[in-house]
């Protein structure tokens, strides 16, 4: 998720910092089925962002052979962090 992820400038200039968290159905095959947020980080911009940032999601690496699930389910961070 990490190379999705764009930090806004009008929130690195106001130095707004926050962790949204998003939940994503994922096929074997990397196959992004659903994925939706289900937390606000309490900044209009940051979410904006992560709003962004999940049309963007569209596929992940296939499943390696030992895993044998169909599709997984995770709730996963999204934070924005100035250092």
């Amino acid at each position: 998720l990490a190379r999705y992820r764009e930090y806004p400038e009008r929130a690195m200039r106001r130095r707004i910092e926050g962790e949204n968290r998003i939940r994503l159905v994922i096929a074997r095959d990397g196959t992004v089925l659903e994925a939706s947020m289900v937390s606000s980080s309490g900044s209009s911009i940051l979410d904006r962002e992560t709003e962004r940032l999940i049309e963007r999601v569209r596929k992940f690496p296939p499943f390696p052979d030992e895993m044998t699930e169909q599709q997984v389910v995770w709730t996963v961070p999204v934070a924005y962090q100035l250092h």
